[in-house]
C-alpha cells in the first residue's frame, strides 16, 4: 500500500527572511518586487516588515534597519533592531531578490488555492442552492485566482481588456476559465 504524502501549509520563511534582508541591504532592489505585497508573507511580522519598507520607499527615505524599526514603531509594531538586523546579515545579493520574491508569491498563491478550496467545498455543502449555481460560484473563485496571477505581469491595456472579454465570455459560454 503506497503512504499518503504529508500535506503541509505551502509557506518558506526562509525565503521570506532572505527577501526582506536582501531588500534592506540592497535598498534600489524593492523595484524589483513591484507586485508583491505584505499579504504574500506568512509570518506577520515579515508582511509588517515589508509593509514599512514600501512605506520608506514611497516616501524617499532611506532604507536601513533603523529607519525600518522606526518606522514599525511609528505604525505600533513592535519589534527589535536586532531583529530587523538578523535579516540584513543573511541577505543574499541583489539578483536573488526577484528569485526570493517568486517563491514568496508561490506560497502565498498556493495558500490562496488552499483557502479556494475550502470556500469551494462549503458550497458544495450548503443546503438550498442548485448544483449550477454553486459551480458558478465555485468557477468565479478560481477565476479570480487567476486574475490575481496576470496582474503581476505586465500587459498593454489593450492586452488586458481582450484578455477579461475572453473570461467573461467563458463565463457567458459556461465554461470554466480558471481551467484552459
Amino acid at each position: 500500500m503506497r503512504e499518503k504524502n504529508r500535506l503541509v501549509v505551502p509557506v518558506n520563511l526562509e525565503a521570506e527572511s532572505s527577501l526582506l534582508g536582501g531588500l534592506i541591504r540592497y535598498p534600489d532592489a524593492i523595484a524589483r518586487v513591484q507586485g508583491l505585497s505584505p499579504e504574500a508573507f506568512y509570518q506577520p511580522h515579515h508582511a509588517e516588515v515589508f509593509r514599512s519598507l514600501q512605506r520608506l520607499f514611497a516616501a524617499g527615505h532611506p532604507i536601513e534597519a533603523i529607519a525600518v524599526s522606526v518606522e514599525m514603531q511609528s505604525h505600533g509594531v513592535e519589534i527589535s533592531l536586532e531583529d530587523i538586523e538578523s535579516l540584513s546579515s543573511s541577505a543574499p545579493g541583489p539578483a536573488s531578490v526577484r528569485m526570493l520574491a517568486t517563491s514568496v508569491m508561490d506560497c502565498h498563491r498556493l495558500r490562496q488555492l488552499m483557502e479556494a478550496g475550502r470556500e469551494i467545498g462549503e458550497l458544495a455543502m450548503t443546503p438550498g442552492y442548485n448544483s449550477a449555481e454553486q459551480i458558478d460560484k465555485a468557477q468565479m473563485l478560481l477565476a479570480k485566482l487567476e486574475t490575481v496571477r496576470s496582474r503581476h505581469e505586465p500587459k498593454s491595456i489593450t492586452e488586458s481588456i481582450v484578455d477579461y472579454l475572453d473570461v467573461l465570455q467563458d463565463l457567458s459560454d459556461g465554461k470554466n476559465p480558471a481551467i484552459r
